[in-house]
């Protein structure tokens, strides 16, 4: 894994939240953990009224924080998430990949 864990210094808008997503979609090779990346979705949720006024865009950021706690919970029990670090697991790349797609299409119908 390339990445360096930690918290993502971008500013919380939709150019950022598209980086992030094409950087998910990299999988292993990606410059932030998945983990960082649906913080980092967390944060823009939460302050999504200042910095987005587009649904989707608000939609999607959601979904990458709900679908790792779908993750998590599907796929491990409490035992073995106290083995490792979130950093270290992965989403599908296949779902970033797909959010970035809803948001292209959105942005030019």
């Amino acid at each position: 894994m390339v990445w360096q864990s930690g918290t993502i210094d971008l500013p919380l808008n939709t150019e950022s939240l598209l980086l992030l997503l094409t950087e998910g979609a990299r999988g292993t090779q990606s410059r932030f953990s998945h983990w960082d990346i649906v913080q980092w979705c967390h944060l823009f949720t939460e302050n999504w009224a200042s910095s987005c006024s587009d649904h989707v865009i608000f939609s999607v950021a959601d979904e990458v924080v709900v679908q790792w706690e779908l993750y998590l919970a599907r796929q491990y029990t409490l035992e073995q998430m106290q083995r490792f670090k979130q950093s270290d697991l992965l989403l599908s790349r296949e779902l970033f990949a797909n959010w970035k797609t809803q948001i292209e299409k959105a942005s030019h119908p």
